[in-house]
């Protein structure tokens, strides 16, 4: 009788260490990811109103949340995808948009998944923050 109790008592104890590792994880991994998109957003602004292109484009990090560019490498954990819009665009003699307007809003969109987990074909998604740019003087 007792062994049992030892058994079960040892069985509840690793189910909980088990848990607590899993909790402690998931809340690193996210830290991780609010942490990139919010560098990300900084890098934005002080890059200027102008800087970013119009649309959106990936860039990949790793397990410490280093940027590591455009392609994905063997160690990539994270896959941030950017998203640039603007209301109002500055357009050429053919109507193709060459840039945002000096009195246009732009938003920014960041997201971050988490490529070492996927659903089906899909990545976790971490951690998605974003802001809005406007020129000064408008």
């Amino acid at each position: 009788m007792s062994v049992a109790i030892l058994a079960m008592s040892l069985l509840a104890m690793m189910s909980l260490w088990a848990f607590n590792y899993n909790l402690t994880q998931d809340h690193g991994t996210q830290n991780y990811g609010l942490n990139l998109a919010r560098r990300v957003v900084e890098d934005s602004k002080l890059g200027g109103f102008y800087a970013l292109p119009e649309g959106e484009f990936t860039i990949y990090a790793d397990a410490e949340g280093g940027i590591q560019g455009g392609a994905a490498q063997a160690d990539s954990q994270f896959r941030v995808v950017v998203t640039v819009a603007s209301d109002r665009h500055f357009l050429d003699q053919e109507g193709n948009v060459i840039g945002p307007a000096d009195n246009a809003i732009r938003q920014l969109t960041v997201s971050v998944f988490d490529l070492q987990e996927v659903t089906g074909t899909t990545p976790r998604l971490v951690a998605r923050t974003g802001t809005f740019f406007a020129r000064s003087g408008v």
